[in-house]
């Protein structure tokens, strides 16, 4: 552990916050606020300075209070926990050594290169005792299953060039980046006493830390007990669909985001692909239903058609756990981004919606009119489809309706 300059420190501090690490608010920001100042100062308080200064404790007799340690593992491990995410972290990095209330900078140490790699290789299979012509027949059988799959690889690939059904075809052709959307749900946490973990709860309108910034910010009253806790859940069937998906999009230059980090300016730069539910949604809801043709109902479980006032209602939610076939619903929709780029939906009412309408476009024969080489192509299009369900299966997916806006 080095002792930083206060300048170094104070700079990691500066590019932590802008970023919102590892919080925008709350106890969490609170607490990294007071240790930065404390630490910057060149003090390092006591935990019961900690308990009075922060969250306004009495500690007037003593008494033990666990909630600072239990804040300062959290704080220690979501600095941890970015860092690891960090594609490029800086080689000093805040840490907060055990045992002390203080911001530290701590030298990372440089990836082994690849001398370092073998020797320590060595190292290990000395240690596990495998003889070295065992160690040479795993080497070539390792190299054998590497050219073979290399070979069935790029075979794969051509086939799935030739292969893909017609409504992907823009997509592929396509020659800006593709911002792959997985629809997940932001997870608050309801504290009590604004320390302890009550509850976890799943509020449909809050989907991103931001948004919960600005309902804390709206009505600090009614959103007062809620805090960020860095926690997103994603759906099963999410990643059914994006398994279903994959050979179209290794066709593609894309990347992964998910929808409680979705930033507007993806919308400048890149076609967009979201898959998930309905109500995973969040900032791409406007833009999936911009045409009107279809529409969400009082709840996330209801599809209403704008043309025939019909009404679609899952029976997933009910249905689903029993051997009872069931409906679900999902949209497919294609509409222009504001910056000549495409916005594509895979959504689905429930689970079985999403796996159903996923497989259903990745057949060759897709059951669609429209082609995605069509001219009307630039105008928004959207199709809903019914899924036959049973157990959270797939049965068939059917074709309900299909428009292009004018």
């Amino acid at each position: 552990m080095t002792q930083p300059s206060s300048e170094q420190l104070a700079a990691e501090i500066d590019r932590l916050r802008s970023l919102g690490i590892p919080a925008r608010s709350g106890r969490i920001r609170e607490l990294f606020d007071y240790l930065a100042e404390r630490s910057l100062e060149g003090t390092t308080p006591k935990e019961a300075e900690i308990a009075h200064e922060v969250f306004g404790r009495d500690l007037s007799n003593d008494a033990d209070d666990s909630s600072v340690r239990v804040y300062i593992h959290r704080l220690r491990k979501r600095l941890e926990d970015h860092y690891l995410r960090e594609t490029d972290s800086p080689d000093a990095q805040i840490t907060i050594p055990l045992g002390e209330y203080q911001l530290a900078l701590s030298t990372v140490s440089p990836k082994p290169m690849p001398d370092d790699v073998e020797a320590s290789s060595g190292a290990v299979a000395k240690g596990w005792g495998i003889p070295k012509p065992v160690m040479a027949l795993v080497a070539i059988v390792l190299a054998l299953n590497l050219l073979g799959w290399a070979y069935f690889s790029t075979r794969s690939s051509g086939e799935m060039a030739a292969q893909t059904a017609p409504v992907w075809q823009e997509l592929v052709n396509s020659d800006k980046e593709v911002i792959l959307v997985l629809g997940d749900y932001y997870i608050v946490g309801e504290f009590e006493d604004g320390l302890f973990l009550e509850r976890l709860i799943r509020d449909f309108d809050i989907n991103s830390a931001l948004d919960l910034d600005a309902r804390k910010e709206a009505d600090p009253e009614s959103y007062q007990r809620y805090q960020d806790i860095s926690l997103e859940y994603l759906p099963v069937s999410t990643a059914f669909a994006l398994n279903t998906m994959m050979p179209v999009l290794k066709q593609t230059d894309y990347r992964i985001v998910l929808a409680s980090q979705f930033e507007p300016e993806f919308l400048k730069c890149c076609d967009i692909v979201y898959l998930g539910l309905t109500s995973g949604l969040g900032a791409l809801e406007s833009y999936v239903f911009q045409d009107g043709t279809y529409k969400l109902g009082a709840t996330y479980d209801e599809i209403m058609d704008t043309e025939t006032k019909a009404y679609f209602v899952s029976e997933a939610f009910l249905a689903a756990p029993g051997e009872a076939l069931y409906r679900d619903y999902a949209v497919f929709s294609v509409s222009p981004g504001p910056s000549d780029n495409q916005i594509w939906a895979l959504t689905g009412t429930r689970d079985t919606g999403l796996v159903g309408i996923s497989e259903a476009l990745m057949a060759k024969g897709a059951p669609l009119q429209w082609s995605a080489t069509q001219p009307s192509n630039a105008q928004p299009y959207a199709a809903l489809f019914e899924i036959t369900g049973q157990k959270h299966l797939n049965l068939n997916a059917k074709l309900l309706s299909e428009r292009v806006a004018d």
